[in-house]
């Protein structure tokens, strides 16, 4: 009798050992999938980002990020948005970027985000402290360093700068030549030194936009679209200037007509390119289309 319950002490006491120990392991598990999302994930992703990519800005609060069900399904890593981007075969849709300089993922590290999730995404001991005090996390987060400021990406950062001067003139062309269509004024000189100025901000901003996608790691359709929607939109602009400059020589009423609407649909496409801009920077619900 005194065997048995010798027995059923130590497998109970083995039974709380390992109980234990699981318990730590889940903790330890937490801490490095906070670490690994940290290091490669936060710099675009993270709560102390002021506009994070595609809107999505907490990945380093990982009791935030698992109540997101557009995130993670726990116990479904198949089903959750952030692992599928880990495993994705698309250079598109992969996260990280592979063309980016943030630190890719290692197969293990993948295998322990997929393990992390199966577990029911538990978050780190001190965060989960913090949200059972409801006080915030003694250790502040640290964003991991930007790369070295290369002439290259000095050149790309230069986009924001130089993207809003371009837009601002083509609007104003097309809304100056607009009215002039009831005083009677065809292309104005006003109207062409804004289109001049115009379509060569726009040669910069292409060109710095271009590279910056490339810094920055997008590779996805909605940055294929930008480009060539402002491609486009910069194409009309000169079609518009050059045509409108015939068309002035010539007197040719048709080649009026065609100018003014080369320089309209510019317009429009000022305002088709930005909303995709939009999108890479706020996400796809940040001004959703009516349509």
């Amino acid at each position: 009798m005194q065997k048995s319950l010798n027995s059923i002490t130590l497998l109970v006491f083995a039974g709380m050992v390992a109980f234990s120990n699981a318990g730590q392991g889940a903790e330890v598990d937490a801490k490095q999938i906070h670490d690994i999302f940290v290091r490669s994930c936060a710099e675009c992703h993270g709560t102390e980002v002021a506009r994070p990519k595609a809107g999505f800005g907490f990945v380093n609060d990982l009791t935030r990020l698992a109540a997101d069900p557009s995130m993670i399904v726990p116990g479904e890593p198949d089903q959750s948005e952030i692992y599928r981007v880990l495993v994705e075969e698309d250079e598109d849709l992969k996260m990280p970027p592979p063309k980016s300089d943030i630190a890719a993922l290692s197969e293990s590290e993948i295998s322990a985000v997929r393990n992390w999730i199966l577990a029911g995404a538990p978050p780190p001991a001190m965060e989960a402290a913090a949200v059972a005090s409801g006080t915030p996390a003694s250790a502040p987060i640290v964003l991991p360093e930007r790369g070295v400021m290369t002439p290259k990406v000095y050149f790309a950062h230069m986009h924001p700068i130089l993207v809003h001067f371009p837009i601002a003139l083509l609007m104003a062309a097309a809304l100056v030549e607009f009215v002039g269509i009831w005083r009677r004024r065809f292309f104005a000189e006003p109207v062409r030194w804004m289109l001049v100025l115009g379509v060569l901000g726009g040669c910069a901003s292409l060109a710095t936009g271009w590279v910056n996608a490339e810094v920055e790691g997008f590779a996805n359709a909605t940055v294929f679209a930008h480009r060539w929607l402002a491609v486009s939109t910069n194409g009309l602009a000169l079609l518009a200037l050059l045509t409108a400059a015939i068309a002035l020589r010539t007197g040719n009423r048709g080649l009026q007509t065609i100018a003014r609407l080369l320089l309209f649909a510019a317009a429009l496409l000022v305002g088709a390119t930005g909303h995709t801009g939009g999108i890479l920077v706020y996400g796809e619900d940040y001004l959703p289309l009516p349509f």
